[in-house]
């Protein structure tokens, strides 16, 4: 059994609704030739389908949004403490030189 090189290289892709309109409109009558060791083991391989679907993407997105208002939520609230508590320090030094100057 024969078979055509370039029907076995459209068939290895990934269906796609474009590829269908492609393969449909460049689809040509198949020209029979002799199989030679040399033919099968030049054929092209077909690229892995290495693009997502935007499925992925919007649930990453749905995923990691509240993830990250969380992290940024608890990080400002560490640092209003971290300027709350230099501001009370401050005001605790100037306090503590009033004091010595008016004791002294």
């Amino acid at each position: 059994m024969q078979t055509n090189p370039s029907a076995q290289f459209t068939a290895s892709r990934a269906f796609s609704p474009q590829s269908a309109v492609t393969q449909s409109a460049t689809t040509q009558p198949a020209v029979t030739q002799p199989a030679t060791a040399e033919s099968a083991t030049t054929q092209p391989i077909a690229p892995p389908n290495s693009s997502l679907p935007p499925d992925i993407y919007l649930s990453a997105l749905i995923v990691s949004l509240p993830i990250c208002v969380g992290l940024g939520i608890i990080f400002h609230k560490k640092r209003r403490a971290t300027l709350m508590r230099q501001r009370i320090e401050t005001l605790e030094r100037i306090w503590r030189l009033n004091y010595r100057k008016t004791r002294s």
